[in-house]
């Protein structure tokens, strides 16, 4: 393979096919007829041209593409110029020698000196006939390899492995030692002076005792006897010792020897490894995974500070203490900057560690916390610092450690600064958290407070104010509006101080568009991050954010901040808590006026109308007088001085049969049921009958009114025109029956009792259902029919029912076909009942039986002389 410029390598390849020609024909002659010494040396150069004969030469450019070539194809020799792109050629076949050592090497160059050892060197002046000269050192390079490779076969094994055991040796980067039974190193490979600092030349001939610390070497020593004295050889895999540096310190060393025994001496070879990097690994392992122990084990110290300044310097004294961080610092952040709250004891007050605006360009801390990521450099500061190490503590601040060494902060330091920032960022959201929590709670209970305060309000004015000045003072709120809902707009009730009302228009609550309008739709609080982002125009342009919270149905409470996005969940929580406790105090102000109002109607009412009334009072579950009007007085002929305090239930006016309705209507009053009762009561002209009825007091009071109505009249004119009526009903060729909303016969005429054969006396109070299944069904044709089509109207008592039965004879009847005819009774005394009518359609029935039967003669007498005429 040749590596350099094209032109040169297809030129090397043209006589390289040239020279093969020529050996051919040499190798020819020299079989047909040479002495010994000229056929000895044709066959050599033979043996050089089967080696070379049918090569292919591959050409790169560069030192990359040799390497790549190597790895996927056989190659017995690299030719490389020196100046290639991307190295030079001598690095190159120093790296072709060590990674492919039966691959021979030739290098094209000025001086020999460019040459590396074990490489073939062809000047590269004067140019004329380099290909040839190129050539003539890849035969002899190629001759060496294909002679080293029949030596190698030839060789005995134990030569080979002499051999190999050499080039191994050499090339170990690890140091190969040998020493005989008195201790003395027989032989030490070049590799020994990078773990102990002297030469192979210094050490042979030495006792090997002067390459192990001072604290082994009689031990060893001791070791080496006992080995000697046993029986067979010994092999050691793996053997720690500490061994010494030519400079004195110590060095740490894994070695692993074999025992072997010529001529009667004991020799031991060893392999020795430097492990310093190795064990500092570990040492930094174990340290780091102390550490990183021992901080969660600190975790639960952050978990049991109280205030964030605990926080910040329990973390300074974890970097300090536990990290052995040099210097270290918190910084949280504090309306826009970075505010020092814990700093090691040791920092100089030089102007570092001071108040930082988190857009500072200049500064490691602001950078960190702004990327939100963590930063470390090896030049800080011009006053001394070297290196630094910032990591932002979440959205809260940022931690910083720094010294005075350069690059004193590596990987390991990072992970575990983060960790505990970790835990620092955990402990003050914690803090933060609780903070919050108490505040809330503390808002919340005061805010509890204040619903006492708003109840002690008499105006709707009154309690809007109160709002305001709470939501200012208790929840800091920068500036609020509390507006209610008059005659179809939202108009302000109370604002703050400096901010002019005339400026916050008044809202109509049709205005889609308004804020006010939407939580008042949406039954919801809505808080806007930005008025200007959402396009809302507002009287005041400076204000940003607004928080809105409905007050009920009857206004709307807002919170107004210059800053953007500056409420958050709390804020709406609290706020829809007090407009919780205006829109009580709102309702109960609304209500007590309007029960105020009310109470004044019934006392007009009391004293003005011409029923009888009486206001009383429960007294041990019993109604008492407490007031009576003019007219009760004037009915009953009682003085209210007379009856207050006696029970309303057991006075004198109340008849001594009527106790069952007394104790009845007594149940009800204790029940706080409204109803009414006709009711006969003794007046000062005899007894008379009333219509009872009570009504509870406005505002819930624990007494209430019962109201007499004198009906006496009344019940007269409906009986004498009840009277007259049911004596037209009784004598109607119409059968009636007339049920109450139980379904119980009411009233029944003559007429029905003649159709069906009833007794009036013993059906009128009877259950219909009942008089239906045992008596009625059985008079009727059809009766399953029947008892089911009337049952149903029972059940569902709203529409009107219609159907024809048949009336069989038997006892008190006759037979006869009947249309029965019912509806609800929806009004009057009866309301809830239903009516029956039963219309005698005997006759009719009849006339139809007979036309039926006049039509079917007809038909056949037709059909007969049809017959006929056929």
């Amino acid at each position: 393979m040749y590596v350099g410029e094209g032109a040169r390598g297809a030129a090397v390849a043209e006589e390289l096919t040239a020279a093969e020609g020529s050996a051919t024909t040499k190798g020819s002659a020299a079989s047909e007829g040479s002495t010994t010494t000229e056929r000895s040396a044709g066959t050599a150069e033979s043996a050089t041209t089967d080696e070379l004969a049918g090569t292919e030469v591959e050409t790169v450019q560069s030192g990359a593409e040799a390497l790549d070539y190597l790895e996927t194809a056989e190659v017995d020799c690299v030719v490389a110029e020196t100046d290639l792109a991307d190295v030079d050629g001598s690095e190159l076949l120093s790296t072709v020698g060590k990674l492919y050592p039966a691959v021979a090497r030739v290098l094209l160059a000025e001086s020999v000196e460019a040459a590396p050892a074990g490489v073939e060197f062809v000047p590269t002046r004067p140019r004329a006939g380099l290909p040839a000269r190129v050539v003539r050192r890849v035969e002899r390079a190629v001759e060496h390899r294909v002679t080293e490779r029949k030596f190698d076969r030839l060789a005995d094994r134990f030569d080979s492995l002499t051999d190999r055991f050499a080039t191994l040796v050499e090339g170990s980067p690890d140091p190969i030692l040998t020493i005989d039974e008195d201790r003395r190193v027989v032989f030490a490979n070049e590799a020994i002076e990078r773990v102990f600092g002297v030469g192979p030349e210094s050490v042979v001939g030495e006792s090997v005792l002067e390459l192990l610390d001072e604290t082994v070497r009689d031990c060893f020593e001791e070791e080496i006897k006992e080995l000697i004295e046993a029986e067979g050889t010994v092999h050691r895999d793996y053997v720690e010792l500490p061994g010494k540096h030519s400079e004195g310190h110590e060095v740490p060393l894994a070695i692993s020897f074999n025992e072997t025994e010529r001529d009667g001496r004991h020799y031991f070879s060893a392999i020795v490894r430097d492990v310093s990097e190795r064990k500092r690994l570990e040492e930094n392992l174990e340290a780091e995974k102390r550490k990183t122990k021992e901080l969660h084990e600190v975790a639960v110290m952050f978990e049991e500070c109280d205030t964030p300044e605990e926080v910040c310097r329990l973390a300074v004294e974890t970097a300090e203490q536990l990290l052995e961080f040099d210097l270290a610092a918190v910084d949280t952040v504090e309306d826009g900057e970075l505010v020092p709250q814990a700093v090691s004891k040791g920092v100089p007050n030089d102007g570092y560690y001071t108040t930082t605006p988190l857009d500072a360009e200049d500064n490691l801390a602001a950078r960190a916390y702004r990327q939100g990521e963590s930063l470390r450099t090896a030049n800080l500061h011009a006053s001394g610092y070297r290196a630094a190490l910032s990591v932002p503590i979440g959205d809260i601040g940022v931690f910083q450690a720094v010294s005075k060494e350069t690059g004193a902060f590596g990987e390991s330091d990072r992970e575990l600064a983060e960790l505990l920032t970790s835990h620092v960022t955990q402990a003050l959201k914690r803090i933060k958290s609780e903070d919050a929590l108490k505040a809330e709670k503390r808002k919340t209970k005061e805010l509890h407070e204040v619903a006492v305060m708003l109840e002690a309000c008499d105006t709707p004015e009154q309690v809007s104010e109160l709002a305001v000045e709470t939501a200012e003072e208790l929840l800091e709120f920068d500036r609020c509006v509390l507006g209610l809902l008059d005659d179809g707009e939202y108009v302000p009730a109370a604002v703050s101080e400096d901010l002019p009302s005339d400026e916050y228009y008044t809202t109509s609550a049709e205005d889609e568009n308004s804020l006010v309008v939407r939580a008042i739709r949406r039954g919801e609080s809505i808080e806007t991050a930005d008025l200007r982002e959402e396009n809302l125009d507002t009287p005041l342009d400076e204000y940003r954010a607004v928080l809105t919270v409905p007050v009920g149905d009857v206004g709307v409470f807002q919170a107004l901040s210059k800053e953007v996005g500056v409420f958050d969940e709390s804020d709406r929580e609290l706020a829809e808590l007090l407009t919780s406790h205006v829109a009580q105090a709102l309702q109960r102000i609304r209500s007590e006026r309007k029960l105020e109002a009310e109470r004044d109607r019934f006392a007009a009412l009391f004293e003005n109308t011409r029923d009888a009334i009486v206001y009383y009072e429960m007294e041990d579950g019993e109604p008492v007088f407490r007031a009576v009007n003019d007219a009760f007085e004037e009915a009953f002929g009682y003085d209210g001085e007379e009856v207050r305090g006696r029970s309303i239930l057991d006075h004198e006016m109340i008849p001594s049969d009527s106790r069952k309705e007394v104790e009845r209507d007594l149940e009800r009053i204790r029940n706080d049921e409204q109803f009414d009762a006709e009711v006969q009561r003794k007046t000062a002209d005899g007894m008379r009958d009333f219509l009872l009825r009570t009504a509870s007091v406005p505002g819930g009071d624990t007494g209430g009114y019962v109201i007499y109505t004198d009906i006496t009249e009344r019940k007269r004119s409906e009986k004498r025109h009840r009277s007259m009526t049911e004596d037209v009903l009784d004598n109607t060729d119409v059968g009636i029956f007339v049920l109450d909303d139980e379904f119980d016969v009411a009233w029944m005429n003559a007429t029905v009792e003649d159709y069906f054969g009833l007794d009036r006396e013993s059906v009128v109070g009877a259950d219909k259902r009942a008089l239906v299944e045992d008596r009625i069904k059985h008079a009727v044709g059809d009766f399953e029919s029947f008892a089911e089509r009337v049952l149903a109207t029972y059940d569902d008592n709203s529409s009107v029912e219609e159907f024809t039965c048949q009336v069989t004879p038997g006892e008190g009847r006759a037979e006869r076909h009947l249309q029965h005819r019912s509806r609800p009774i929806e009004s009057g005394l009866y309301a809830g009942g239903r009516v029956e009518l039963y219309y005698d359609v005997t006759e009719r029935t009849e006339r139809e039986e007979m036309l039926d039967a006049l039509h079917g003669a007809s038909r056949e007498l037709m059909t007969t002389n049809d017959q006929r005429a056929i």
